[in-house]
């Protein structure tokens, strides 16, 4: 699976995935949001 980044041009940072299941929360849902756009926004700050 590493080399699938190369392939995706997904280098150097990778890929992120999130997963909800049926006992996720909406609450939980907005959390995770905004921990990614928070981290996107630190690694891209412009």
């Amino acid at each position: 699976a590493a080399l699938i980044h190369d392939n995706l041009g997904a280098e150097p940072h990778g890929t992120l995935r999130i997963s909800a299941g049926h006992t996720t929360t909406a609450e939980e849902i907005v959390n995770a949001v905004a921990a990614v756009g928070q981290v996107a926004r630190t690694l891209h700050p412009d």
